[in-house]
């Protein structure tokens, strides 16, 4: 019963817990409706003042008492910087801000909830100087309440008035302009006025052609003096001579031939004509090159002249002068023929000779006698080994006593062992006289033994009763105390 009421009471604490935070969590967190929204709307144009306009609408949203709803917003471009913010009339009264970049927007509830639906507030910006024509993100961010939040920009636009600063006038290759700037926005433009003039040119020098380069003629321009060059007569070409200069005459190698220079002034060519053919090679003496043991030799025949290899014998190679060391071969390894050239030092193994026998020398470790096995351990030069039993040896019995009795005892000679032994009737012992066919547990041998044997064995059989009966007897105390313990 005292257990059921303990847990009746943790029951009721635990019930009365859940309902205080329950409690505690309505009363602190702001209710609103699924799918409250905040939008901040976009401005595309200025009003009346120059101001550009961002509506706020928030709906779907309820502040109980004393609760609120944070609004931040911030601009990405610092010519434009808030002017003032209008609150609806719902929540003029209830409606502060904190002016900067970002703009905290704070609209608290009073003594009672407040219902938020539609255009709550409207944020007025103004441009600071001259700015460009491009878009600014505006960006919200909403904390009190879980609402979407929709995030909206200032698309600056002008008409423009432009007024002409400044002309330029036109030159060889460029128009001429006017540079013209707005009075609304500073922004500058340019305005064709005049074509370009192009250029006034004089001829300034003319070149002849020569053997291999056109005639040109050089203009400048009167007014920016660039100067540009007009391509004239085409090259006149080489005029060689009938008589040669310098005759070559022909070798091995390369043909003869006659040159011919240029006749005209100024010109250093010179023409190649009348070839004559080459003349034959010029056999030297033959060089010997001697083969190796493992690079063949060669012999070569070069033109004394230009060096012309007019012919060529491969030499055959000569044999490896080896020098022999023999390995004789052991038990763990074969044998072979280690051979090394003397010449380039090249090796091999030849001549296998299979590996010898192992050759163990036998060991007696331990000697083996009538109670334990012995151990013989056989041993090879190369370390290799093995080892063997030594079988156990027979005990050699000798018995005790004058021969008299019926049962007697044997000792061995070499480890003390015993055993009894039973002699036949008369009392003779030998040497498989333990091994009598008498039965001294059959009753009708009984009378066969002497008294005192018959003592013995009678003594033997009330002992064992005895034991038996000791056995029983702590049984049946141990059944008796067992039983007791269970009564209490």
């Amino acid at each position: 019963m005292n257990k059921m009421r303990g847990i009746k009471r943790t029951l009721m604490a635990v019930l009365s817990l859940a309902v205080i935070v329950v409690a505690l969590t309505l009363a602190i967190l702001p209710s609103h409706a699924a799918g409250a929204s905040v939008v901040i709307g976009s401005a595309q144009s200025t009003d009346s003042s120059g101001y550009y306009k961002i509506p706020i609408d928030i709906s779907g949203v309820t502040l109980s008492a004393g609760k609120s709803i944070d609004i931040s917003l911030t601009y990405n471009n610092i010519r434009f910087a808030i002017e003032k913010t209008e609150f609806a009339s719902s929540v003029k009264s209830y409606g502060s801000v904190t002016a900067g970049n970002p703009y905290n927007i704070k609209i608290k509830a009073g003594s009672s909830s407040l219902k938020l639906s539609g255009t709550v507030c409207t944020v007025y910006f103004k441009s600071q100087g001259t700015v460009a024509v491009s878009d600014n993100m505006i960006n919200a961010t909403v904390t009190g309440v879980s609402a979407s939040v929709t995030t909206g920009m200032i698309s600056v636009t002008c008409d423009h008035d432009y007024k002409v600063e400044s002309t330029v006038s036109p030159t060889c290759t460029e128009n001429g302009y006017t540079v013209e700037k707005c009075t609304k926005c500073g922004e500058y433009t340019r305005n064709k006025k005049d074509d370009a003039l192009g250029h006034d040119n004089e001829l300034v020098r003319t070149v002849e052609p020569d053997c291999t380069q056109y005639g040109y003629e050089i203009y400048e321009c009167k007014r920016c003096h660039l100067p540009s060059i007009v391509e004239g007569e085409a090259p006149l070409g080489h005029e060689p001579g009938l008589d040669g200069i310098n005759i070559v005459e022909p070798t091995c190698s390369q043909r003869g031939y006659t040159e011919y220079k240029c006749l005209r002034d100024g010109c250093d060519f010179t023409e190649r004509r009348d070839y004559t053919d080459t003349v034959p090679h010029t056999a030297g003496e033959k060089t010997v090159i001697e083969s190796t043991c493992q690079k063949h030799g060669s012999e070569s025949v070069y033109c004394t002249q230009c060096g012309f290899l007019m012919s060529e014998i491969s030499l055959e190679l000569v044999p490896h002068d080896f020098e022999d060391t023999v390995i004789e071969p052991t038990c763990t390894v074969p044998g072979y023929t280690y051979r090394k050239c003397r010449e380039c030092h090249v090796e091999r193994r030849e001549h296998h000779v299979a590996k010898t026998e192992h050759f163990y020398t036998e060991v007696i470790e331990k000697k083996a006698d009538c109670t334990s096995s012995g151990r013989k351990k056989f041993t090879c030069v190369c370390g290799d080994s093995y080892v063997e039993e030594i079988p156990m040896l027979e005990h050699n019995y000798t018995q005790i006593g004058d021969g008299s009795e019926i049962i007697t005892t044997s000792v061995c000679t070499e480890c003390g062992a015993s055993r009894p032994q039973v002699l036949p009737m008369g009392g003779t012992s030998g040497e498989n006289a333990w091994e009598s066919d008498l039965d001294i547990t059959s009753p009708s041998d009984l009378g066969k033994m002497s008294g005192r044997t018959v003592l013995i064995v009678n003594m033997t059989l009330v002992l064992m009763c005895f034991a038996c009966l000791g056995v029983i007897a702590i049984f049946v105390q141990k059944l008796i105390a067992e039983r007791k313990g269970r009564s209490k």
